[in-house]
This record gives structure tokens, sequence and C-alpha cells, in this order.
């Protein structure tokens, strides 16, 4: 009787030593998976950026003076208050417009961040610009 009760604690023993192996194997699995996904979001970041930098530098070069006209027009704005969002001279707007003169890089990102607003936004913006030049 005590050799089979020794036979029954030895094959529980190996058991469980199989058992805990398994799940090892299961949670070392589980922590590549998770290292790698992390070192996949930590490089997401830096990747958006270059990409992001990339797309600004090739809408530069897209953006001409009909691009501008539909945007300013898209806004329902005249050139005269679309110059004033864009704290630049009306005079230089239109010559962005016809294409005499390019706007510079800035310039076009404060132009291009005007392309997807929509009227509550554009109202928000106009809002905040008033409150600037009447509290200046």
């Amino acid at each position: 009787m005590q050799d089979i009760a020794i036979a029954i604690g030895e094959k529980l023993h190996e058991l469980i030593i199989l058992e805990i192996r398994k799940i090892c194997k299961e949670v070392t699995e589980q922590q590549k998976l998770m290292e790698h996904r992390l070192a996949v979001l930590e490089r997401a970041p830096q990747e958006q950026k270059i990409s992001s930098a990339s797309s600004i530098r090739s809408h530069q070069y897209r953006m001409k003076g009909a691009n501008i006209i539909a945007i300013r027009k898209r806004l329902q704005l005249s050139q005269a208050a679309f110059a004033r969002l864009l704290k630049v001279d009306r005079a230089n707007l239109h010559k962005w417009e016809y294409d005499k003169v390019v706007p510079s890089p800035a310039t076009v990102a404060k132009i291009a961040a005007f392309r997807g607003m929509g009227k509550k936004a554009l109202r928000q913006k106009l809002q905040e610009l008033e409150n600037e030049i009447w509290h200046s």
C-alpha cells in the first residue's frame, strides 16, 4: 500500500512539473509577443513624424494659387478676411492666388491648416482673431 502511495505521489509530481513547464512556455511566448508589440508601438511615432514631415513637404509643392482660392472660397471668406486670418497683407494673398509669388513654407502650412477646417472651427478662429485685435 505504501508503494502505491509513493508511485501516485511520484506520478503527481511529474504531472505538476509538466504542467508548470507548459504554463512557463506559454507565458514566455506571450512575453515575446508583447515585447514585439511594444517595439512596434515605440517605432510608430518616429515613423509617423517622418511620414508627416514628408507629406508636409509634398504639400508645399502642390499649393498652387487655385488651391488657395478653393480653400478660401470653401470657407466663404473674402481675400481681406482670409489674409487677416493668415496675418498677411491682402495684396500678398492676391499674388499667391494668381501664382505671381510662391508663399513661404510656413505660410503654406498655415493655409493647409484651413484645408480641412469646418465652419464651426472657422467661426471660433475668427472670434479668437477678433479678440486678439480688440485686446492688443
